[in-house]
């Protein structure tokens, strides 16, 4: 049986990857919105929006500081 998460990734693709691209937390937001959006067309189910929902915005606190910057990008210079 699929899972709420299986679902959202043979829809969505690798969130984690999909949200460490974008340069800061605003864009991440847009992408979310985005994402929701396209996942609402394809999947009517209020409890896999709302899975699909959390999870986004605990990657997006995992990866984006409290300023935005999306802490994988901006160490990737830092190491020189």
């Amino acid at each position: 049986m699929e899972t709420d998460l299986d679902i959202i990734r043979r829809q969505c693709g690798d969130l984690e990857s999909r949200l460490r691209a974008c340069h800061n937390r605003a864009i991440a937001e847009a992408l979310k919105e985005r994402l929701c959006s396209e996942l609402n067309t394809r999947c009517k189910s209020e409890m896999i929006q709302t899975v699909l929902s959390q999870r986004v915005e605990a990657l997006m606190d995992r990866i984006f500081d409290q300023k935005g910057r999306n802490i994988y990008l901006e160490n990737e210079g830092d190491e020189e």
